[in-house]
């Protein structure tokens, strides 16, 4: 966590530097997750953002978001009347830090796009399905996830008021359920100047 600290302060320190022109606030997203290649599920984003404008209308754009992501994987076993089929459902909590740079597609349209640290701060799983029960049956932490570096991009649609609506897509490398994961998703935030 001291990581995630530090990294968004230097960046809020290169955004204060870079422009007199700083904005800052909120932004919340709503969307589809998946974790590792599995089945997609709801996902979650909410955090700060600063933006700096550097030169018409182009600029940085830091932040740094809690994310929830969720999946899910289908499995089987053998039982001893045949296969068993069995789902296992990941939950997923990130601090995600993307570092977007922005460059105007029209008066009112906005490409972002930039490299993203995402920290796992949780991960668990549990096994659901017949004959499963015990330790599978419980919810489990999942080993072994990791900070994982990834792309981010979107749209944003800029309106003549503070308030911001766009999508997001967003993606973290790693293996399959150890920090893998994917975002796309709505968007909406606040703008207030500096």
């Amino acid at each position: 966590m001291k990581k995630d600290i530090i990294i968004f302060v230097g960046l809020f320190l290169i955004a204060s530097f870079c422009s007199a022109q700083l904005k800052y606030g909120p932004r919340v997203s709503l969307g589809s997750t998946s974790l590792g290649g599995g089945n997609t599920s709801f996902g979650f984003q909410v955090g700060l953002f600063i933006n700096a404008e550097l030169k018409d209308r182009m600029g940085l754009q830091p932040e740094v978001l809690f994310s929830i992501k969720n999946g899910s994987q289908n499995g089987s076993f053998e039982g001893a009347s045949g296969p068993v089929k069995t789902k296992t459902r990941y939950t997923f909590t990130y601090i995600d830090i993307p570092l977007y740079g922005y460059v105007p597609v029209s008066k009112h349209i906005t490409f972002l796009a930039g490299p993203q640290i995402g920290v796992v701060n949780k991960a668990t799983q549990i096994t659901t399905g017949p004959g499963i029960s015990g330790d599978d049956a419980k919810r489990t932490d999942v080993a072994e996830t990791k900070a994982k570096m990834g792309i981010a991009a979107g749209i944003d649609f800029n309106l003549s008021s503070p308030l911001r609506f766009g999508l997001r897509f967003s993606t973290n490398g790693g293996s399959p359920f150890g920090g893998k994961s994917t975002f796309v998703g709505a968007t909406m935030a606040y703008y207030m100047d500096w």
